[in-house]
């Protein structure tokens, strides 16, 4: 059985960003709202029994395309002064990639009817409208829109053996999710919830990380480079402001 909800907005849509730079390497930060797709499969046993059904919950959540566009330049970006540049796009999180996350298991209140599954963040803020599950044996997947509060952060860091085309640098990056996806288990509206507290289960922990793959990119320009960066989507639009990361040495 599969039940769905609403869809949110399919846009990144940024919240803060920095840029900090250090000899030979920078970290782009950026906090964003990103929509993703999250799946929750519950198997459930032992229904009938005095003490509570035992409930096995397995998730991943299935992430958007997310990409840096890496611009080089032979001297500052300024209107006044002609300049040569090359931009490189990098895959950071390939569309539809998934995040698995750990089985978890519960058991819940004696002999509910129903159950209620809310997805809700660490601070107990509601993603999604709770959502009702039969309390019989089998199993039942849920699949809804979510959206998810992301810090984005790329480490850029110069090659020392650059090649003679230009310098390379090294990205590579992570993904945290700082409130995460907390799922709570609990008799449905019509059951008196006085038996057992309803079960807390951290489908994504709050903290977790997703790193990216390690890449490498050339300037094809001759010297150092300067260097901006701008996070885009997977369809290309620009998430955020471009970020001036500044003349990077080897």
């Amino acid at each position: 059985m599969r039940m769905n909800a609403a869809a949110p907005s399919r846009s990144i849509s940024p919240r803060a960003a920095s840029a900090v730079g250090l000899h030979g390497e920078s970290r782009i930060v950026t906090d964003c709202v990103m929509p993703a797709r999250l799946r929750v499969t519950l198997q459930l046993t032992e229904c009938a029994s005095l003490i509570g059904p035992l409930i096995a919950v397995q998730a991943s959540l299935m992430l958007p395309g997310l990409q840096a566009r890496i611009t080089f330049r032979d001297r500052p970006h300024r209107e006044d002064v002609p300049y040569q540049e090359t931009s490189v796009p990098v895959p950071l999180v390939l569309p539809g990639e998934r995040l698995e996350r750990p089985l978890l298991s519960t058991r819940g209140a004696p002999a509910p009817a129903r159950l209620a599954l809310q997805l809700r963040d660490c601070n107990r803020q509601p993603l999604v409208p709770p959502q009702t599950i039969e309390c019989v044996p089998g199993a039942r997947q849920l699949e809804v829109p979510i959206l998810l509060d992301v810090s984005t952060a790329v480490w850029l860091s110069v090659q020392t053996s650059s090649p003679p085309g230009g310098t390379r640098l090294r990205v590579n990056g992570k993904l945290t999710f700082p409130r995460g996806v907390i799922g709570r288990i609990e008799p449905g509206v019509d059951v008196e919830r006085r038996v057992r507290p309803a079960s807390e289960l951290p489908l994504v922990s709050p903290g977790a990380m997703f790193f990216f793959y390690e890449r490498f990119v050339e300037s094809g320009l001759a010297g150092d480079p300067w260097v901006s960066m701008q996070f885009m989507d997977e369809r290309g639009a620009p998430v955020g402001e471009e970020h001036p990361v500044g003349l990077l040495h080897a």
